[in-house]
């Protein structure tokens, strides 16, 4: 004959480690709230220390392929406006990535079209006449990608350049007692060089 075997009842699983939590009502209703007061053309936040008439950029870039000798990748930038609002645009795919260097860099032509590409949008917007552009970027700016900014830069306007990177080694800074540096601290180191604490305790 066949063998019978005796099954135990099957018990519902216990859901309770693997849901997730509600948010606080408090946080739904400021998300809520806030998304249909920017839905409906309002401005609920701007950069606090945005100044008239600069436009501030940082650039990003993505590797398309992830295989280790690819040099092809995407490039965007990011516009802040002293309004309030961002705009993202994307610029040309290319062979920006070098393997060797582990670094990203645009051909001057690429840089050009990206930053007139932006600034074209920043007029559309309504931007105030420009007087600076500030460049954020993780990796270095070198010639080529900054003679293409400039020549994209309108004239009498002062366009910079700011490498901003993380420092996982080296310098240290340590509060008194047992709470970590407050973020936002900033050291300047010469003119051109300084470190700022972006995270900790706030």
């Amino acid at each position: 004959g066949s063998l019978i075997r005796r099954v135990p009842p099957c018990t519902p699983p216990d859901r309770s480690r693997d849901e997730r939590g509600l948010t606080a009502l408090s946080d739904r209703a400021w998300n809520l709230t806030m998304t249909m007061f920017y839905k409906a053309g309002g401005q609920p936040w701007k950069l606090a220390t945005a100044r008239d008439g600069v436009c501030y950029v940082g650039i990003v870039f993505r590797q398309l392929d992830a295989t280790a000798n690819s040099g092809s990748a995407c490039c965007a930038a990011q516009m802040f406006l002293d309004s309030g609002d961002g705009v993202v645009f994307r610029g040309q795919d290319g062979r920006w990535y070098s393997p060797k260097d582990k670094s990203y860099h645009l051909s001057e032509t690429a840089a050009r079209d990206l930053l007139s590409g932006l600034l074209r949008t920043y007029n559309e917007l309504g931007g105030q006449p420009l007087k600076e552009i500030f460049l954020h970027c993780h990796s270095t700016i070198d010639a080529d990608e900054f003679r293409g900014f400039q020549s994209a830069c309108p004239k009498g306007v002062k366009l910079i350049g700011v490498r901003v990177r993380q420092e996982r080694s080296g310098v240290r800074m340590f509060r008194e007692g047992k709470l970590p540096v407050m973020r936002g601290s900033f050291w300047e180191v010469d003119k051109k060089t300084g470190y700022l604490w972006g995270t900790g305790y706030k």
